[in-house]
């Protein structure tokens, strides 16, 4: 998977709320999936931790369609639950 994200902070304090986007592509790495989209988006929470370390929480809906090898599309819909360390 290959992606770019997105995020806006809604205040520029070291603790605060943001929104993102991801989007992407699958990487094609064996004979049984192709390609595919993946958008994901969301908002969650920023908090700092020490001197230049935060951590985030986050929630958002993330969709990712799937071309198999035989030309089948498949559409995959799920709820992600993120928890991250920023340096």
């Amino acid at each position: 998977m290959v992606f770019a994200d997105g995020r806006y902070y809604f205040k520029k304090d070291d603790d605060g709320y943001f929104a993102y986007g991801d989007l992407g592509s699958a990487i094609p790495i064996d004979n049984g999936f192709q390609k595919g989209l993946m958008v994901n988006v969301g908002g969650g929470y920023k908090f700092m931790i020490s001197g230049h370390t935060a951590m985030n929480a986050s929630i958002g809906y993330n969709e990712q369609k799937i071309v198999t090898s035989s030309n089948v599309k498949q559409r995959v819909p799920s709820l992600a639950f993120k928890v991250g360390l920023m340096f």
